[in-house]
This record gives C-alpha cells, structure tokens and sequence, in this order.
C-alpha cells in the first residue's frame, strides 16, 4: 500500500517537531578571545624592551669586532719586537 498524503504530511511535521527541538550547542568564547587580546597586548608592551636588547646586541658586536683584533695583536709576544725595531733604527 502506498502512504497517502496525510501520512507524508505527518512524516514532515514529526520531523519537523525534532528539528524544532534540536538546539545548537551554546559555546563561550570569550575567554579564548580575552586571552588573545592580552597576549598581543603583553606582545606589544615587550616590544621597546626587544628594542634596547638589538640595540645592545649590535654595539656589543662593534665593540668586539674593534677589541678582537687587538687583544690578539696584545697578546702576541713578537709584536714588540718588531714594532720597537723600526723606532731603534730612527
């Protein structure tokens, strides 16, 4: 037997009432959206701090690109010697 059509229109509106019946789940974002803010906020507060720190960095690499050379110059025990050799021939 084929169902008429008050059966398929009962079919549609019982699936109707447990579509009507089914709710999203509620979700609460904003604490992943606060910390969010607050990381970005702690980001851009560290930010003159990185700064200063590059700023150091590159001095400290000058300084020792110019000591390097000359400490190693120091600690050569010929270089006296032939340093003081030109000025004894003066």
């Amino acid at each position: 037997m084929k169902p008429g059509k008050s059966e398929n229109l009962e079919d549609v509106e019982r699936i109707a009432r447990v579509a009507y019946g089914d709710r999203p789940p509620v979700t609460d974002v904003s604490a992943d959206v606060l910390r969010r803010i607050r990381a970005e906020k702690k980001l851009i507060d560290e930010r003159p701090l990185v700064i200063f720190a590059m700023g150091s960095l590159v001095m400290a690499m000058a300084v020792l690109a110019i000591s390097v050379p000359t400490m190693i110059a120091m600690l050569d025990p010929l270089t006296t010697l032939f340093e003081s050799t030109p000025l004894a021939l003066l």
